[in-house]
């Protein structure tokens, strides 16, 4: 299972008759490793044990509101569960770190002998490191942006590696933005917009 969730790249959930308590699937380190939420009913769901529940992925659990059980489901001896979710999760925002695009594909060595690297520091004190660190990023994107063909707009998205990263509001499900028009669309933009 770690394989397919792995593989897949976007939101999910897992819902099942797993056969172990939740506090169990967390011990065995499952949890962990995908990094994402166990969410059950707070009532037994098979005789006295909660069995049957949800695995969510860590992007969708802002969006989560709780599992109920559902009485009356027909399946003996296991209850049905019932995942909850707010309304609205794709226009919910979350904050998001923004760095620059990375640079792929590009030739090996400098586009011309104009542009040398910057030496390295000679001493090792941190402001130092910093101020060596900032001439060496820019240098290397003086060197690489060209390749890339780009007008000094479209460059600017690939550049600022010195000045570090940014935070900006994204989608909450990690989703990119919904061109399609509906009821629920904010004016201007699809639901989950970026706000900037």
């Amino acid at each position: 299972m770690l394989e397919v969730i792995d593989a897949h790249d976007g939101p999910w959930v897992i819902g099942g008759d797993w056969q172990i308590s939740p506090q169990e699937l967390d011990d065995s380190g499952f949890t962990a490793r995908v990094g994402d939420t166990v969410v059950a009913p707070t009532v037994p769901t098979c005789g006295k044990r909660t069995l049957d529940y949800f695995v969510v992925s860590a992007s969708l659990s802002h969006i989560v509101v709780g599992a109920q059980l559902v009485a009356n489901s027909g399946s003996k001896p296991h209850s049905a569960a019932r995942l909850v979710l707010a309304s609205g999760g794709r226009a919910r925002q979350v904050r998001k770190v923004r760095g620059p695009r990375l640079l792929r594909s590009l030739p090996e060595g400098p586009r011309g002998p104009d542009s040398p690297m910057p030496p390295p520091p000679t001493a090792a004190t941190l402001e130092q490191l910093d101020t060596a660190y900032q001439a060496w990023v820019t240098a290397l994107e003086r060197q690489a942006l060209p390749f890339l063909a780009l007008g000094s707009t479209a460059a600017g998205a690939y550049a600022g590696r010195a000045q570090g990263h940014t935070v900006v509001w994204r989608c909450g499900l990690g989703l990119p933005p919904d061109p399609r028009p509906s009821l629920f669309t904010p004016p201007g933009g699809g639901g989950c917009c970026p706000r900037g």
